[in-house]
């Protein structure tokens, strides 16, 4: 059964201190489903924690699963190494397509790491 949380994991990462570069781009994958949908999941190389942020265009609701518990989207929050990241997009009535970036805030600039595109159907809804 998976845990359900909310809220940020370790308030106040962003001021790790320091600059945390990821060297390989992790490759999550588009995210589709009927009523909510997940992508892969993705181990970060990184050899020490890094804060990341996500901003979701579309419609619905931003999720993500770290090592399996599940949390809404709050703000900024830390990944460590090994840890195993799932991006996650839930839609209440109404069908939602867009795309969720994410961002290193470690890194200097907080380069875009990734851009993943949904599509996530409402029940009796239609595909966008």
């Amino acid at each position: 059964m998976m845990a359900l949380a909310t809220g940020q994991i370790g308030a106040g990462a962003p001021g790790l201190g320091g600059s945390v570069h990821i060297s390989t781009l992790p490759a999550w994958t588009s995210i589709t489903g009927i009523v909510a949908g997940t992508s892969n999941g993705q181990t970060l190389a990184i050899t020490n924690p890094v804060t990341l942020s996500a901003a979701i265009v579309g419609g619905g609701s931003l999720g993500y699963l770290l090592n399996g518990t599940y949390y809404f989207y709050g703000g900024p929050f830390v990944v460590h190494p090994s840890d195993i990241l799932v991006w996650s997009v839930v839609v209440g009535g109404a069908s939602g397509a867009g795309t969720v970036t994410v961002t290193n805030t470690s890194d200097t600039g907080s380069p875009v790491i990734a851009t993943i595109n949904y599509s996530i159907r409402a029940l009796g809804g239609v595909w966008l």
